[in-house]
């Protein structure tokens, strides 16, 4: 086989094997798991929003985004609504995100 004695044979076997590990591992890392189903978000009554935010009135009411509430994505709208200058803050965290928009988490 190939002039190679048994012995040299599994060596080269062996460092091949070695050597495609990394790479087959890779290969079949399973992907990144889509992150926990959210807790159900505060129910806030979006017309109290709209009251102020007119700009999101049809995309609370229409579209995909009409059954989501405004605090799945926005923490501190209670402080907000007792003190508008108290700003909410948008989650940008990737987890958040992905319990809704797994296809952009797992990509």
């Amino acid at each position: 086989m190939l002039g190679l004695s048994r012995q040299a044979l599994l060596k080269c076997l062996t460092a091949a094997c070695i050597a495609a590990a990394p790479v087959l591992t890779l290969a079949q890392a399973p992907a990144k798991a889509a992150p926990a189903k959210a807790p159900a978000a505060p129910a806030i009554n979006t017309s109290t929003c709209t009251t102020c935010h007119a700009n999101i009135g049809e995309f609370s009411t229409s579209g995909k985004h009409k059954s989501v509430s405004c605090a799945a994505c926005h923490d501190g709208l209670d402080k907000h609504l007792n003190d508008p200058k108290a700003r909410p803050v948008t989650s940008m965290d990737p987890a958040k995100c992905g319990t809704c928009h797994q296809a952009q988490f797992t990509s």
